[in-house]
């Protein structure tokens, strides 16, 4: 939520908070937030400091359709870029916040993580949003994953107590499971190609081997060479 749009709501908020600590006593459904919560399944890490005036201006040019201009220093980059930027969206992913939009002259969707942002002034001129952008489309194409939106047959053989797992919260909603004679499981899936899927890979490798695609295979193989070879 916009932080002056947050701000303005924010007397209602506390006014509903002390209605149902009031209520506590008498309603069993007042007391229901304190009985439930959400944890992340990753590594938990600390989040970046941002800016409070900075990410105000953010929201405001998406709210508005504003162009931004900004400075910018990417992670794997030495200097700092300036960029015209059309806003097209706010994806919170684990603990940082991403500003999705394009950098004129160009018109692809590009990820811009906000605490990188060095500078960040609105400009008066409104966003040029392609007509076929929409977010949650976006998002289905793998985007956040750091998918290029290219998708893979992926197969594995995995240990059981992965297999279950994955039966559990499977891949994708093609997966299929079938044991083998070692009571081990062969697993194929239809799985967005990119550094999200590798991570993971990685992080199961006691517990799996890549079989397909052999590209893949291979680049698994490397990096647990890699890996080794610092020990």
């Amino acid at each position: 939520m916009p932080t002056p749009l947050f701000d303005s709501l924010q007397a209602r908020f506390n006014l509903a908070k002390s209605k149902l600590k009031a209520l506590d006593s008498m309603n069993v459904g007042a007391r229901w937030p304190n009985k439930v919560a959400s944890v992340s399944a990753g590594m938990q890490l600390l989040p970046p400091k941002i800016n409070a005036d900075l990410l105000q201006k953010v929201q405001q040019a998406l709210l508005e359709d504003k162009q931004l201009d900004v400075s910018y220093h990417a992670l794997h980059q030495s200097a700092v870029k300036h960029y015209r930027l059309n806003p097209l969206g706010l994806i919170q992913r684990g603990q940082i916040s991403y500003l999705i939009a394009s950098a004129e002259p160009y018109c692809d969707p590009l990820r811009f993580a906000i605490h990188r942002f060095q500078q960040v002034e609105i400009t008066e001129y409104s966003s040029v949003i392609p007509k076929e952008f929409n977010l949650r489309g976006y998002l289905a194409k793998g985007a956040m994953e750091f998918s290029e939106g290219e998708t893979i047959k992926l197969e594995l053989t995995v240990k059981p107590v992965l297999a279950n797992l994955l039966l559990e919260t499977p891949l994708s909603a093609d997966m299929s499971c079938d044991q083998l004679v070692n009571g081990d499981y062969h697993i194929r899936a239809t799985v967005h190609k990119g550094w999200q899927l590798n991570l993971w890979l990685m992080s199961q490798s006691d517990y799996l081997t890549v079989l397909a695609p052999f590209d893949l295979r291979e680049d698994i193989k490397q990096q647990l060479t890699e890996a080794l070879a610092k020990y």
